[in-house]
């Protein structure tokens, strides 16, 4: 990262080269030159040296702006200490944490601010709907993988009598927010599907998207050991979910920075007929199951 002290390095060699820049302006303005040369050659030395210092005026103006654009580039290369939201839309980058918190869904805790997150804005079918826009963010330490959600609605489309101590198969019936996960690269049709409510329900399952009609079968027998939190702003009309999944559940491999999953994000909003399913990765058909269309997971260092 470029140090503040390099913008004035540059001035001061810029102020040192001043005399040879004037030069030009000398020899079309400069008196003493005009007491040795004729007005005829004056005239024609002015004509030779205006558009030189043009150019020169012209750059002078816009030097601070380039020196300083630089330096302020440079300087968003690190935001808080951490690296910038990646500029590839299909990758979602998953901050390092020292230790595991108690779950809060609090975007504004400690463990979670200034974290950079994606966005589930679009149709699964393309096209966006910005009045059910979600951020999702993720952070990682060495035992688990963190999620948190914060999503947008208008109306809640909720399950009556909640049971947040066991999964909820068929949680996908209510709104929701998703998480497809899976870490094998040469078989991408298998991975893990997890799944929470705005009051706490939870499912996980063992996705194998080469069967049919995946996540009907006994997918749903095995288990993650995944915790969730949730909470309801009925007055802003947001709903916040944190997931924490273990790490083993998904990659045998030690988690460390620079590790990749496949990974897609859906949300499910609203009751049939006017029923809303969006995705960070769009599919083009009504089915989430398309390990093809799915973006990268990266786990990074703060």
């Amino acid at each position: 990262m470029m140090k503040i002290s390099k913008f004035y390095k540059r001035m001061m060699i810029f102020y040192a080269l001043l005399p040879a820049i004037a030069h030009p302006f000398k020899l079309a303005f400069g008196t003493e030159l005009h007491s040795r040369y004729s007005l005829k050659n004056r005239k024609k030395n002015m004509r030779r040296t205006i558009p030189a210092c043009f150019i020169i005026v012209l750059g002078l103006a816009l030097l601070p702006h380039f020196l300083l654009s630089a330096e302020l580039t440079s300087e968003v290369k690190i935001h808080n200490g951490m690296p910038a939201p990646a500029n590839e839309p299909s990758l979602f980058l998953s901050y390092q944490a020292s230790k595991d918190p108690e779950l809060t869904a609090d975007p504004n805790s400690e463990f979670w601010k200034n974290i950079h997150g994606v966005f589930i804005e679009d149709s699964i079918l393309g096209g966006s709907i910005p009045n059910l826009r979600s951020e999702v963010r993720s952070r990682w330490t060495k035992d688990y993988l963190y999620f948190l959600f914060v999503g947008h609605y208008e109306s809640l489309y909720l399950k009556s009598n909640p049971d947040t101590v066991s999964e909820t198969y068929r949680l996908w019936e209510w709104d929701c927010f998703e998480v497809y996960v899976g870490a094998d690269f040469e078989n991408i049709n298998r991975y893990r599907e997890f799944q929470m409510s705005p009051q706490g329900e939870f499912l996980d399952l063992d996705i194998d998207a080469s069967k049919p009609r995946p996540g009907h079968s006994d997918e749903r027998l095995w288990n993650s050991g995944m915790k969730v939190k949730a909470r309801i702003d009925k007055i802003r009309k947001v709903w916040y979910g944190e997931m924490r999944i273990p790490i083993a559940s998904i990659d045998k491999r030690p988690p460390q920075a620079g590790n990749e999953m496949r990974i897609n994000l859906f949300s499910q909003d609203g009751q049939k007929p006017k029923r809303n399913f969006l995705a960070w990765q769009t599919t083009g058909v009504w089915n989430p199951h398309k390990p093809e269309k799915f973006g990268k997971l990266k786990l990074v260092n703060r």
